[in-house]
């Protein structure tokens, strides 16, 4: 039988045959580990051991999906491995998941692809005179990021003291804090010509809004408070959790994060006070953004039109439900946006954050600026993809409503009922 394998798992192979060996060379130790008797004839430890050689090699034939699902756990077990082969992980770490031959792909281990890993790492600079790789300290804290794995946890997994693991995580972040403006940042107004095309597909209504570019939501983010602050971080589901609120376009990107404020909030609160709202940054003249019911329906400081309320408004219902359901299939490109963020950095999903409460608002923007360096263009940072641009031509769907200012309205809420009549 010819047994194939491919380069990464040489290595492996190489620790388990030495181990081997080792244990077939000392008699005592073999039996032990066996757990046999003295007493035993010799064909039944030759059977063992065969045995043992065979359920070695099957576990270096495991897919590395399973290796790494299970965070190395079985050779956690084993005592008589050396603890060499432990201070390989991080290569074998690294060096299995970038083989194109595996089934896993990169972006499953580190949730970036090998030009996105390699762009984050040149962009942290390493300044500190320290003996691990920089790629190292990016990983660690990927993994961290994606999991919810403890320092302790990670300790052991990568085989190095908790102080590299926690100096990682905080090198790492400040990097990545440092590239926000690069890779969170308002689109132009060429560029929201694109966005509106993007949300006119997601809509597909003739007479609907053809000039969105973008939807406002908030979400709650579990964090860890201090004892004497708890009562001014209980949110509606009494937990201690911390204000998420973005905007969104029609591709997922966030173009827009405020944080750091406490869940107990309002999101329409949390809106009116960042800088956006309060200086009417975005969006530009002309483009609305839309919010759900908690959101006020306004065009001042900023347009954001919200859905009807079927307890305040007074419409036709079969109106409202045609104008609500279009707003909604529109609106809802933010909720996919927190599903992707949370799905990909787990961190903000699975657990409580505990780290420190000055230093949750920086790892909850960290997860926003990797999440958006997972969809955006490296090579055309801020521009306008001419090809996306082109998808759509003005015969597709034809707008014969004018710019929301150019009406001489009172309010939003006119201007959202002359869109719901030319639903009808």
């Amino acid at each position: 039988m010819i047994l194939i394998v491919d380069q990464p798992r040489v290595h492996f192979i190489n620790e388990f045959v030495s181990i081997f060996l080792k244990i077939m060379i000392d008699s005592t130790e073999s039996l032990n580990i066996l757990d046999l008797g003295v007493e035993q004839d010799f064909d039944n430890v030759l059977i063992k051991t065969i045995e043992l050689l065979n359920l070695c090699l099957s576990c270096v034939a495991m897919s590395a999906d399973s290796i790494f699902n299970n965070k190395m756990k079985n050779l956690d077990r084993v005592d008589s491995i050396p603890r060499d082969i432990h201070r390989t992980r991080m290569e074998l770490y690294l060096t299995m998941a970038s083989e194109n031959d595996y089934e896993i792909k990169f972006s499953e281990i580190f949730r970036l692809n090998h030009k996105q890993f390699d762009w984050l790492i040149s962009k942290c600079s390493n300044l500190e005179r320290s003996k691990w790789p920089i790629r190292y300290k990016v990983i660690i804290y990927l993994e961290w990021i994606s999991s919810k794995a403890t320092i302790r946890q990670l300790e052991r997994l990568f085989d190095v003291p908790k102080s590299t693991v926690q100096d990682s995580l905080d090198f790492v972040l400040s990097q990545i804090l440092s590239i926000r403006d690069q890779l969170i940042s308002l689109p132009k107004v060429n560029e929201c010509f694109v966005i509106a095309n993007g949300f006119s597909r997601r809509h597909k209504r003739k007479n609907f809004h053809h000039n969105i570019v973008g939807a406002v939501d908030g979400t709650l983010i579990e964090i860890m408070v201090p004892t004497e602050r708890v009562e001014n971080y209980f949110d509606r589901h009494s937990r201690t959790s911390m204000n998420l609120t973005i905007v969104s376009d029609h591709r997922n990107l966030i173009r827009y994060a405020i944080t750091g404020i406490s869940g107990a909030r309002h999101d329409a609160n949390v809106l009116k006070d960042s800088m956006l709202y309060q200086k009417s940054l975005y969006p530009p003249p002309g483009f609305i953004i839309l919010g759900d019911s908690a959101y006020p329906n306004s065009f001042s400081p900023i347009p954001i039109i919200s859905p009807y309320r079927n307890e305040t408004e007074s419409m036709i219902a079969v109106h409202k439900e045609k104008y609500n359901e279009a707003h909604s299939s529109a609106r809802n490109v933010v909720e996919c946006t927190f599903g992707d963020l949370k799905s990909k950095w787990r961190r903000l999903r699975d657990s409580k954050l505990i780290v420190k409460l000055e230093k949750a608002a920086d790892v909850i923007i960290s997860s926003v600026i990797l999440n958006n360096l997972t969809l955006i263009d490296l090579d055309q940072i801020n521009s306008v993809s001419t090809q996306e641009n082109s998808e759509l031509t003005d015969d597709e769907y034809e707008n014969d409503l004018p710019e929301p200012k150019t009406f001489q309205f009172n309010n939003a809420n006119d201007y959202r009922d002359l869109i719901c009549n030319k639903l009808i």
